[in-house]
């Protein structure tokens, strides 16, 4: 469930309320149980007057010990990101992050994946730094042998959480398509998306 592959590549578009993007990651794994990504991503508020855009870089490495397709997986995972924010009125903002995440999960021999994540996450703005816990639950029930149905609640703590379901369809042996769409403090949420795993 947490296992890792040598190499994958994804790319999702997404909706956040009025913020529409795009997202595209790539993975390698360069020693057992390792694996290294980059991320890219761009969105745009047109909402707001003027338009606000959004471009942002990340950078994670993901360490995955205990990994099983039945039972227990457990690993850590380090992130950081980078975001600016521009628009035509002059703002020029940037944000950094860094957060560790355990990530726990639990595979059965139905086929149905649990995962529980825990987060420090660290955030930077204006010289300004901000920290909060973070988790998420989540499952992937299998319909059939290629398609899955997915359910996560996730959020930070002491606030209200964010809700979603979703279906992931596996094309062939490691091409996937998956979709989600969900709400949370006042908003609704969705993406579409396809990983290749090789």
């Amino acid at each position: 469930m947490l296992g890792l592959r040598r190499s994958n590549a994804s790319q999702a578009l997404s909706r956040d309320d009025h913020v529409k993007g795009v997202e595209a990651a790539v993975g390698y794994g360069p020693i057992d149980n390792v694996e290294v990504e980059l991320s890219f991503g761009r969105a745009k508020d047109d909402d707001v007057s003027p338009d606000q855009t959004f471009e942002g870089i990340g950078a994670a490495i993901k360490w995955v010990p205990l990994q099983q397709d039945t039972g227990p997986s457990a690993g850590l995972k380090f992130e950081w990101g980078r975001e600016e924010a521009s628009d035509d009125a002059a703002l020029d903002e940037t944000a950094e992050g860094a957060a560790v995440i355990a990530l726990f999960g639990w595979g059965f021999e139905s086929g149905q994946t649990l995962h529980l994540n825990l987060s420090r996450e660290w955030a930077e703005v204006d010289d300004d730094t901000e920290a909060e816990n973070g988790w998420g639950i989540g499952t992937a029930y299998p319909l059939t042998d290629a398609l899955a149905l997915t359910a996560e609640v996730f959020g930070a703590f002491h606030h209200a959480p964010d809700k979603a379901l979703g279906l992931r369809f596996e094309v062939i042996e490691g091409l996937k398509v998956s979709g989600a769409a969900g709400r949370g403090s006042g908003r609704s949420f969705a993406n579409v998306g396809v990983a290749w795993e090789f």
